[in-house]
């Protein structure tokens, strides 16, 4: 599956924005037999529209707060389930570092995650040490979103030698912590080695505007070309190759 960081993004923006209780539901008899499994406290807390998720491989809980009570039951049930998630989006749940921690533990033991929104979660540069951790030998990343997390230097150090190994991964939101200059070079060098990252944002830390465009100027030239663009490059080749056989006859004649 290839995940796309426009759907999340917009989902996030629909959970926190929209009430969407009344979706339908296209596989009713699927998403009967998930709703009966998951504890009558989560689900209250869960749209038809998530509900139909969890069987395709994403937990969306994002904007949804728990009580310890409730974190129980569902790190439980996680834990029991059959089904398997590669795909989790805890943004502004406010979990704190325990909590946090726990769910991807359990769900890492299953799968290896592709898509990781944790937003808004108060985790700290104790909590994203702790989740490299947790995170360590999966290499299937693609999406990591640590907005608001209060996130050092130290942090960012940890973190990014998890990133290093991971060549599948193309997004990471860095937005809103306490990133240093020190801590932006220390992405700015992952940037350069992991050529597969296409996107870093890193908007409102602790970082001069020289660094910040200096990543940014890398990142541009990785950015998905336009339909144009890429007609014009295949336009200039198929005219080098015609100009490129012209010189050959020359220098046969």
């Amino acid at each position: 599956m290839i995940l796309q960081r426009d759907d999340i993004n917009a989902e996030n923006s629909d959970a926190k924005a929209a009430d969407d209780s009344n979706a339908e539901i296209p596989d009713a008899k699927a998403a009967d037999d998930i709703n009966a499994e998951i504890p009558a406290a989560i689900r209250k807390k869960l749209s038809p529209y998530q509900i139909e998720k969890l069987d395709k491989g994403i937990l969306s809980l994002s904007y949804k707060h728990f009580s310890l009570d409730e974190l129980k039951q569902l790190c439980d049930w996680l834990d029991k389930t059959p089904l398997i998630f590669n795909d989790i989006r805890l943004n502004s749940c406010n979990l704190g570092v325990k909590n946090t921690i726990n769910i991807v533990r359990i769900l890492s033991k299953k799968t290896h995650i592709k898509c990781l929104d944790l937003d808004e979660n108060s985790l700290g540069s104790e909590g994203i040490i702790k989740l490299a951790k947790v995170l360590e030998g999966n290499d299937e990343l693609e999406y990591v979103s640590l907005v608001g997390n209060g996130i050092t230097d130290k942090g960012v150090a940890v973190i990014s030698d998890l990133f290093y190994r991971n060549k599948n991964l193309k997004y990471i939101k860095f937005e809103k912590n306490k990133i240093t200059n020190e801590g932006a070079s220390i992405i700015y060098k992952l940037i350069n080695e992991n050529i597969n990252i296409t996107e870093c944002s890193l908007d409102r830390n602790e970082i001069d505007d020289t660094t910040l465009n200096n990543i940014k100027k890398i990142l541009q030239v990785r950015q998905p070309h336009t339909k144009k663009e890429v007609e014009a490059l295949g336009k200039l080749i198929e005219l080098t190759n015609i100009w490129l056989q012209h010189v050959y006859r020359c220098e046969i004649l």
